[in-house]
């Protein structure tokens, strides 16, 4: 008669679904860059805004991962990023100008400061941290890009969204596969 019992209770505790605690923090995010609802950002202003708060995030934030973080893998995707946004961010501000009327943050906003000061005393967690926030700002920079390639007003700022896109897709799967 025990041994049923604990032999149910054993398959109960290895059939049941893990806490949550437990559970592999990516598996928070959509699995694919695909499935991230698209942002509703229409405004040539707010979305110039908003792209480039991200990416400044992205530089400062990947700068400071190359000097604190221990991980290789870590650090080969902070380079990326550096490389990528450096990269974006000359074509936002080239297609801002074209756009005409809309001009580039002076500097960063409030928002993208205090996640750069948390990152900054993240002590022994700094690589988890980092990994989650650039999940998370990737999952935000799909859906603005995605949004605005889709319905922003049509001209170089649109194009910019669409062409740089998929290489924020791409960030988003090598943030996924990073240890959380």
């Amino acid at each position: 008669m025990h041994k049923s019992v604990l032999t149910g209770a054993i398959l109960v505790a290895v059939l049941s679904p893990l806490p949550a605690f437990a559970q592999d923090a990516s598996s928070s995010y959509p699995s694919s860059p695909e499935q991230i609802q698209p942002a509703t950002v229409t405004d040539p202003q707010e979305f110039t805004t908003k792209a480039a708060g991200a990416g400044d995030f992205e530089i400062q934030s990947s700068q400071l991962a190359l000097t604190v973080s221990q991980n290789a893998d870590i650090k080969a995707f902070a380079q990326m990023m550096i490389d990528d946004h450096t990269k974006a961010a000359d074509g936002l501000k080239t297609a801002a100008a074209a756009q005409g009327g809309v001009t580039l943050p002076a500097a960063p906003d409030a928002d993208t400061t205090a996640k750069l000061q948390k990152l900054q005393a993240a002590g022994a967690d700094f690589d988890k941290l980092y990994v989650q926030m650039q999940t998370d700002a990737h999952v935000d920079a799909v859906a603005l890009f995605s949004g605005y390639a889709q319905n922003g007003a049509a001209g170089p700022l649109k194009e910019f969204a669409a062409k740089t896109l998929p290489t924020l897709q791409m960030h988003y799967q090598h943030a996924l596969a990073l240890p959380h």
